[in-house]
């Protein structure tokens, strides 16, 4: 059912014309109004029904392109997309939809291609008029790679749901529900389709651990939560077509009233068997490509489409004729992209290193970029080990990167005991959420010690810890630093043991209902078997389910007794047991826990530190909540952040004049991306597009062969020469004012020039701004508003007065001014760029 047809969003009705900012209304105006789509609608549940969803503009672009196409590009193929997709029925409901954003698109926009998020799928959605919208959700982490407050997480929503996005699916690497929670919530809040999805993981030696029935307890919770529909997302394109119908069968048993859709990657060969074995079983959408279909994204829409409608499937029917001038609008573009053009076939050991195929074109193209192509095969080796050490997690971003990014540090001559990457550390203090392995003890150690001692040097630099608390803190394997891991880890130790007993007693009842369907139990079996059989000699495997069933048990056995002394207080140190709720509490890192005293107590050098003045209880609380294995979600410690963002955009608009209050929807766009990506790890990443994505898009390289940047475009200044001899004035002049003035001179002189350069690029760019919004009605217009422009010129005369008074306070004569220019001069043109 569809609720109505609506103008453009509210947020941008009465918002953007505030300002000639944008003229998104105007444009808009000339698009067909937008179908408003039900989020409960959006899918058909029946046995029968499948709906092609294609995913050119993010996943395809994602996998075959390495996340690099160019806006314009994504634009040009997004206004072809909605002809796919236009209702052909009397029940008005569009026959699929299209996956455009989200994943890393919202990163790449920022990095590589000099886009304001939000205002890219604005201009998406206005050429989508009859077609639902979806994007890529990563749990608490959004589509940043950390995770993050959960204000920041509605509010990116929030705007993304204004902006016209429909259906999020909403996925974690560690398939933990909790991770799921606060999206869920803001999702239904903000009235958009809520898409839980499951994390297939790598073909593992242990099949057991990613089993259909664990599928449908995971389903379960996300049901619980309000889910509109469930997703099986494998990344790496392992799933068997054999798992699929078995995985679909279970699913759909539990959930008949739900839709199921699949999400698979062409890097093995099995997409389009798997595909087609799921809509068998009863899947309701399959996610395909239609362009850059194959190789390491999704199998190619038409052919799926084409062998659904022989089957007497009802698909909805999509029309064919506007698929294929999109699929042949993208063949004459993918020339322009070699890392397109790479011949990927498959590859079965994917089965082995699990590089999901979102990751694997980034991976090789930054490889071949760098000169290292060397290193491409090593990396997936190297992987194995690295995921087996690091909890067995499902190869998905964030993950993956992280999986990739520690195994090239690795083989780069990283030392594999220590410094790791920080989203591996991550992983092993707990960070990302729950694991389905446990991960390497002494590793998850060094991790918690790295991250404890990283803060303790941070503080030490500001002043909060100093004498011999700082000594200690920055001693090489401080000792000191230790002290407070092994105290934490007797705190989390029973919660860590609760949580592995929780998931080893699910796992035997997961087997023992798989063991009583004949079916089922054959399947997993026969893995078992397999993998035994290709295990080197001498290796121990486990033989059939029967076997892992004994093996859990005894596991089961051994944490009950690891629990029971655990929760002793026998131990030397004498601590308190703390449930977690208390545990928790410490991990907050504030004096508020009555427990954080206990803790000091116990260790007499803190004791001793904080009473003489060398470091503050918070401090310490810091400390020890930085030393602390974390037992829940990460983003349940962290405190509200969007306030933090908001201020910094007003300082950096105060201070810079980069036009960013020149809307209230503008501003509060930037402070969302800000909270996301201003700590990404990428120096200065957000920093640099803010001052640069509206009047210097030189400062990015091209994406594909003969695409040019227009960058600013600087003031003549002929009188600008360089000083061919330096006389004896000259340098007389340089002596008696020295290096500082004369260096704080040319920093003053060099700000003048920027902010002149500004004003002018402006006024003459003005052909330029007038072709962009002909070519792209509803882009963003990068002109500054007439008031920033004139507060640019009030600046540039205000910074020349400083300028002048500068000079005129140094005694140098007029007669001799114009020896002092050439001084400031000579220093300028050496610090330029030829």
């Amino acid at each position: 059912m569809l609720l109505s047809v609506v103008r453009p969003p509210r947020a941008v009705r009465g918002i953007w014309h505030q300002t000639a900012v944008h003229r998104f209304c105007a444009a808009a105006a000339q698009e067909p109004a937008r179908i408003q789509f039900d989020p409960s609608s959006i899918l058909p549940h029946e046995m029968g029904d499948v709906r092609i969803i294609s995913n050119t503009t993010r996943d395809a672009q994602q996998s075959n392109c390495s996340a690099e196409m160019a806006h314009e590009h994504r634009q040009e193929i997004t206004k072809l997309i909605d002809g796919c997709y236009e209702p052909t029925t009397s029940s008005g409901q569009a026959p699929g939809y299209e996956q455009v954003w989200g994943g890393t698109v919202p990163m790449f926009d920022i990095w590589k291609r000099a886009q304001n998020p939000f205002d890219s799928l604005r201009q998406q959605v206005a050429h989508l008029p009859h077609t639902p919208t979806s994007m890529l959700f990563r749990s608490n982490a959004g589509n940043s790679m950390s995770n993050l407050p959960y204000d920041v997480l509605d509010a990116f929503i929030k705007q993304s749901a204004q902006a016209g996005m429909n259906v999020y699916t909403n996925f974690d690497a560690h398939n933990d529900p909790r991770n799921h929670r606060a999206v869920a919530e803001s999702v239904l809040k903000h009235g958009a389709h809520y898409q839980a999805a499951l994390s297939w993981a790598v073909f593992n030696p242990d099949p057991s651990i990613y089993n259909v029935q664990w599928a449908v307890d995971f389903f379960r919770e996300c049901v619980a939560m309000g889910a509109h529909s469930l997703y099986v997302k494998d990344p790496s394109g392992v799933l068997t077509p054999e798992m699929a119908a078995c995985l679909t069968r279970q699913v759909k048993e539990a959930f008949p009233e739900l839709p199921l859709v699949f999400h698979t990657h062409y890097q093995t060969g099995y997409g389009y068997m798997t595909y087609l074995e799921a809509v068998k079983a009863g899947a309701n959408g399959i996610e395909c490509s239609l362009g850059f279909p194959d190789g390491a994204g999704q199998p190619y829409s038409l052919t799926m489409l084409r062998v659904f409608e022989d089957l007497g499937y009802n698909t909805g029917d999509p029309s064919k004729a506007a698929m294929h001038e999109l699929s042949e609008f993208c063949k004459k573009m993918r020339p322009l992209y070699p890392q397109a053009n790479l011949m990927r076939t498959p590859d079965i050991g994917v089965e082995s290193s699990g590089i999901a195929g979102g990751q694997r074109s980034i991976l090789d193209k930054e490889l071949r970029d760098v000169g290292q192509p060397q290193l491409i095969p090593e990396i997936d080796k190297e992987v194995l080990n690295v995921r087996t050490e690091g909890g067995k997690v499902c190869q998905v971003t964030p993950v993956a990167d992280t999986y990739a990014r520690e195994a090239m540090r690795r083989l780069r001559g990283g030392d594999a005991d220590k410094e790791f990457v920080a989203g591996y550390a991550g992983i092993l203090v707990g960070e990302g959420g729950l694991v389905k392995e446990p991960v390497c003890p002494s590793k998850q150690e060094r991790a918690l010690f790295e991250r404890a001692q990283d803060l303790g040097l941070q503080l030490v630099d500001q002043g909060a810890i100093t004498g011999p608390a700082a000594m200690a803190v920055k001693a090489n394997n401080s000792d000191f630093i230790y002290e407070l891991v092994h105290t934490m880890q007797h705190f989390a130790r029973p919660i860590m043991i609760q949580q592995r007993h929780v998931e080893v007693t699910s796992r035997i009842s997961q087997l023992q209902l798989i063991s009583e369907d004949a079916l089922l139990l054959a399947s997993l079996d026969r893995k078992f078997d397999l993998f035994r059989r290709n295990q080197p000699s001498g290796s121990e495997a486990c033989a059939s389910t029967a076997d892992k069933l004994t093996e859990l048990r005894t596991e089961l056995t051994e944490l009950e007794a690891a629990s029971e002394h655990a929760n002793s207080t026998t131990d030397a140190s004498m601590l308190p047991v703390l449930s977690q709720h208390e545990y928790e509490v410490l991990l907050r890192g504030t004096a508020e826990s009555p427990h954080a005293q206990a803790v000091l107590e116990s260790i007499p050098r803190a004791a001793e530190f904080v009473r003489e003045g060398h470091m503050s209880a918070v401090g310490f609380s810091k400390l020890v909540a930085r030393a602390g294995y974390v037992t829940c979600p990460q983003s349940d410690l962290l405190p509200p952040a969007m306030h933090i963002s908001r201020k910094a955009i007003e300082d950096l608009e105060d201070a810079e004049l980069l036009g960013m209050r020149e809307s209230t929807l503008l501003q509060e766009d930037l402070s969302i991306l800000h909270a996301c990506y201003n700590k990404a790890a990428i120096p200065n990443m957000y920093l640099n597009f803010l001052r640069n994505y509206r009047e210097d898009l030189k400062f990015w390289p091209s994406l594909y062969t003969g695409h040019v940047r227009t960058g600013i475009i600087r003031q003549p200044r002929p009188e600008l020469q360089r000083l061919k001899t330096k006389t004896r004035a000259h340098m007389d002049i340089e002596a008696c004012l020295g290096p500082q003035r004369l260096q704080q001179m040319v920093q003053l002189q060099n700000q003048v020039y920027a902010l002149e350069d500004r004003v002018y690029s402006q006024q003459h760019s003005l052909a330029i701004f007038e072709a962009e919004q002909l070519k792209e009605p509803n882009s963003f217009d990068r002109k500054l508003s007439p008031k920033t422009v004139e507060a640019l010129k009030q600046k540039c005369a205000k910074k020349q007065t400083e300028l002048n008074q500068m000079k005129q306070s140094t005694g140098v004569s007029s007669a001799y001014q114009c020896m002092l220019d050439d001084l400031i001069a000579n220093a300028v043109l050496d610090e330029w760029p030829n």
